[in-house]
């Protein structure tokens, strides 16, 4: 299994809810943003991807390296809870663009 980066899963979720946030203020073009990030988001936990982030420690002789795991084989659930996410941004988007 892959396993992605922490910190770039937590920028890509961030994101995507801080321009959902501030669609409903600037534009609804951020919720189209909003939605392509969220359903990035779905399919790396929906692939079977996996979220740690890794130490690497040395004490002058050797190094090692660590790997703490944030999501790991039972994180689908998160990744149903983005698509669905992306999927409500992508419909808020279309009723705000046929002004419903």
């Amino acid at each position: 299994m892959a396993i992605i980066d922490a910190g770039l899963f937590a920028l890509i979720v961030g994101i995507a809810f801080i321009t959902l946030i501030l669609s409903f203020k600037i534009g609804a073009l951020l919720k189209v943003v909003s939605m392509v990030l969220f359903f990035a988001g779905a399919i790396m936990l929906l692939a079977g991807d996996q979220v740690a982030y890794s130490e690497t420690a040395t004490d002058g002789s050797s190094t090692w390296t660590t790997t703490k795991y944030l999501i790991s084989d039972n994180g689908e659930w998160l990744g149903w809870i983005l698509l669905l996410m992306g999927i409500f941004a992508g419909l808020m988007f279309f009723m705000e663009l046929v002004g419903v």
